[in-house]
């Protein structure tokens, strides 16, 4: 049995993933498969709904800025990497002073724009080859 999964250059230009099935079908009398079958399927769609649930459990829904999970696992593959290439790394954390405050007073509503506002202007400050790696904000 084989099964594949690969992604081919359709002829209108666009990437198209395809999924591939293949069994034996006959064998001769000393048992060596002869023929196959096999099953080919597009399967774009459901690549593309798989990454976005990837995307959906590492990045938070309202700023779309890396969640705890996957931050946690991006440092602990830095800090191996640091140790093995000798080198240093940073993390910068930032707390929003008051930010409670505004949740009280102006509302959930308000806060989110903070918070969305600022996930913002951090996603601005940084080089785009130290984003994550899914590309998206």
């Amino acid at each position: 049995m084989l099964d594949l999964r690969y992604r081919l250059r359709h002829a209108d230009g666009e990437w198209r993933w395809q999924s591939r099935h293949v069994v034996p079908f006959k064998r001769d009398k000393s048992g060596s498969v002869v023929e196959v079958l096999g099953v080919l399927r597009d399967i774009t769609d459901v690549v593309a709904a798989e990454e976005l649930l990837t995307h959906d459990a590492l990045h938070d829904g309202l700023t779309g800025l890396p969640n705890r999970e996957l931050l946690f696992d991006r440092l602990d593959a830095d800090l191996i990497r640091s140790e093995r290439e000798d080198r240093a790394i940073a993390v910068l954390f930032c707390d929003l002073d008051g930010f409670k405050q505004v949740n009280d007073t102006a509302g959930h509503a308000a806060g989110d724009g903070v918070l969305i506002e600022t996930a913002r202007r951090l996603q601005n400050t940084v080089r785009d080859g130290d984003r994550c790696p899914s590309g998206r904000r």
